[in-house]
């Protein structure tokens, strides 16, 4: 099994990035939490033939820091054969899950976009 991880951005942006989450997260079906220290987390459900998108963000001051990853579900672990790690950055940089990597960009890069910050490849 694959080591787990995250993708992980630190950048920096001027006002408050809790509005443009909040409105992201209606309209990609996401649903958010707070966490510990201020951050909140936001998932979009898993399902059959998916397993669920998380991404948790805080901002202190004018800092953003934002991680995002799949957390790998028993089916996904069975389709492959126990060697996905519990959690999955979602970057292209490794082969195995590499749709649902795929989908989950096209989710997180919105948000990233309305941010005015750079894409995830």
């Amino acid at each position: 099994m694959l080591e787990s991880s995250r993708t992980i951005l630190d950048f920096s942006f001027n006002g408050d990035v809790y509005p443009f989450l909040e409105k992201w997260a209606a309209e990609n079906s996401f649903i958010t939490r707070n966490c510990a220290e201020g951050a909140i987390e936001c998932q979009r459900g898993g399902g059959v033939l998916m397993c669920p998108v998380l991404l948790q963000i805080k901002q202190t001051g004018n800092n953003i820091h934002l991680e995002t990853w799949l957390q790998v579900d028993l089916l996904t672990e069975f389709t492959t054969l126990f060697n996905a790690p519990a959690q999955s950055a979602i970057d292209s940089s490794a082969k195995l899950l590499w749709r649902e990597r795929e989908i989950a960009r096209l989710y997180v890069n919105k948000l990233l976009k309305d941010l005015g910050q750079p894409l995830i490849l």
